[in-house]
């Protein structure tokens, strides 16, 4: 849409030079993700005291059509920030409640990450910023600073996260931990908020399937230490997976599949990661109590702490193997320590 076009669509709302579509995206792309956009987005909300959704809905899709236009590779890997310039756009839309921009948003952003190359996404991510992890993690899911309140929103990045995974995204971005309770990545997307529809099953409409996609992907690149991390809560990723799908009185319905493959995938890297290991035995032995105190000390059902009992007896079996093999030195009363829950 041209310029003329866009004028006439938003009927006379003076557009700041500089700010797109009053800046020519082929020589500045930078201004098509520009927070003036989404504020000149709230300007067209609010004309007139009512909302314009035919001035929106052009805006909108001039805007897609303009980024999507341009080639996303050459312009990106010529400017790498203008990736967390994408985050912190969707955020802001996401915030300002411009929910008929949310999903079109969403299109683009990840037509977009599909396109980048690995090396423009390891250099726009090459320096580790608190903000900027919060940045995309709130991306994907963004929650009050409180235990059981309700989530705040996301405007869905999941899928854009996994794609950036693939590419090489550094692991400060994924691995680490975040405040206020020092939740893994894992634990952030796992721990439940308060549903008022359903309170007594809130993971049912709490997380959709891509983020279980994300879970799965993180999962399969964490290492023994990241697996097992407890977060202030003294809870694993483990706990809150078991969770979300739990055995006892079980009858889930088709869409809550994906946290059943999660829970499984996280049981079988803490079980693959734990036996590639031959040592310290001490240093085993302890990560093996720490589960067990944390199984006793959920309220899990006896079937569900099955869960823990499987990973549990594989580390068992490992770590007396190792002691028989000579691998590490066999310590009695580390052995004699390892019993069941």
């Amino acid at each position: 849409m041209s310029l003329p076009e866009m004028r006439d669509a938003l009927a006379g709302l003076v557009i700041p030079e500089g700010v797109w579509p009053n800046a020519d995206e082929r020589f500045e792309p930078w201004t098509l993700l520009a927070l003036s956009v989404a504020e000149l987005e709230a300007q067209i909300r609010q004309r007139r005291g009512r909302v314009d959704y035919h001035a929106s809905h052009a805006l909108r899709d001039a805007w897609a059509d303009a980024l999507l236009s341009r080639p996303i590779a050459r312009v990106f890997a010529e400017t790498p920030s203008l990736l967390t310039d994408m985050f912190a756009f969707g955020r802001h839309l996401e915030e300002s409640g411009f929910v008929r921009w949310i999903d079109r948003f969403r299109e683009v952003a990840e037509h977009v990450v599909a396109l980048v190359e690995p090396e423009t996404v390891q250099r726009c991510f090459a320096t580790p910023h608190p903000e900027t992890q919060k940045l995309l993690w709130e991306s994907v899911r963004k929650k009050m600073p409180q235990r059981g309140a309700r989530k705040l929103g996301g405007w869905g990045g999941a899928v854009c996260f996994c794609e950036l995974l693939k590419k090489g995204l550094p692991r400060w971005c994924w691995a680490g931990s975040i405040p206020p309770f020092d939740d893994s990545l894992l634990q952030y997307i796992l721990e439940p908020t308060f549903d008022s529809f359903d309170e007594y099953h809130p993971h049912l409409r709490d997380k959709d399937a891509d983020q279980g996609r994300l879970c799965i992907a993180v999962a399969e690149r964490l290492t023994l230490e990241e697996l097992c991390y407890q977060n202030s809560d003294g809870r694993s990723a483990l706990s809150y997976a078991i969770e979300c799908f739990p055995r006892h009185g079980a009858n889930h319905p088709p869409s809550m599949q994906i946290w059943k493959e999660v829970r499984d995938v996280i049981k079988e890297n803490m079980v693959q990661r734990f036996r590639a290991e031959t040592g310290p035995l001490q240093n085993l032995a302890s990560a093996l109590q720490r589960l067990r105190r944390e199984a006793l000390s959920s309220r899990f059902d006896e079937c569900d702490l099955d869960d823990y009992k499987d990973v549990m007896a594989s580390w068992d079996e490992h770590l007396r193997s190792l002691a028989a093999d000579g691998h590490a030195p066999a310590d009695s009363a580390i052995l004699q320590g390892l019993g069941g829950v």
